[in-house]
């Protein structure tokens, strides 16, 4: 029983590193139910009821900090339209040798994969609540493994929107960084978009000169 337990978490770390293995969902009084069988790990979640409770939120979306739903948890928004973007282990490519040793060799795999950037920013005096966006070139599997927030309000995913750090508010300054390990596929996730702060936070001043900006990677074939 101990090495079927090891195995099974090894191989729910070797899953939540595969890009494919995840999904978006949102809308306004929608409602999903995690099936008999199955155990969704959400790494982000934004205006959610969890079993009839809430709104519910979880940001900081890294595999190393997902919320474990057990099977007939159920996941819902009322009229204001929320999301959550969840990994299934059913779901994804299978390991072909030991879990842990084909998690490890993923691990490992990065950090030969060069690190890329994508930034967006604003420029100092632009009026509340101004967006700005910066877009992926080309298709692939990636994983985000830092943002930067610098005097904007928040950083986020285009496409498919989630948070991906904490947040003081849609209109307050910040300057929030965190390393993160966020597998997204690029048809899904196209980019980041960015929101102007200020000093304030009160909605209406003009904003601060601010930035935001991802590192991520492109995963390599046969990943």
């Amino acid at each position: 029983m101990a090495l079927e337990n090891t195995r099974n978490f090894w191989y729910r770390r070797y899953k939540m590193l595969d890009p494919t293995a995840y999904t978006y969902v949102s809308g306004s009084n929608k409602t999903w139910v995690v099936p008999a069988g199955h155990t969704w790990y959400a790494l982000n979640m934004w205006f959610t009821l969890v079993n009839g409770v809430g709104p519910y939120f979880h940001r900081l979306p890294s595999v190393e900090n997902v919320i474990e739903l057990p099977a007939g948890t159920v996941i819902s928004t009322a009229a204001q339209s929320g999301f959550m973007y969840y990994c299934d282990v059913a779901s994804g490519t299978e390991p072909t040798r030991d879990p842990q040793e084909d998690y490890y060799r993923r691990l490992g795999l990065l950090s030969s994969v060069p690190i890329q950037s994508l930034r967006a920013t604003l420029p100092v005096g632009s009026a509340a609540n101004t967006t700005a966006n910066a877009s992926f070139s080309g298709t692939f599997n990636g994983i985000i493994r830092g943002v930067a927030n610098i005097d904007v309000a928040w950083t986020i995913t285009l496409g498919a929107a989630m948070n991906l750090h904490e947040e003081i508010s849609d209109a307050h300054q910040q300057r929030l960084t965190s390393a993160l390990l966020f597998p997204f596929v690029s048809t899904t996730v196209t980019g980041i978009q960015i929101q102007t702060g200020s000093t304030s936070g009160n909605g209406t001043d003009t904003s601060l000169a601010g930035a935001g900006q991802i590192l991520y990677q492109a995963l390599p074939a046969g990943w």
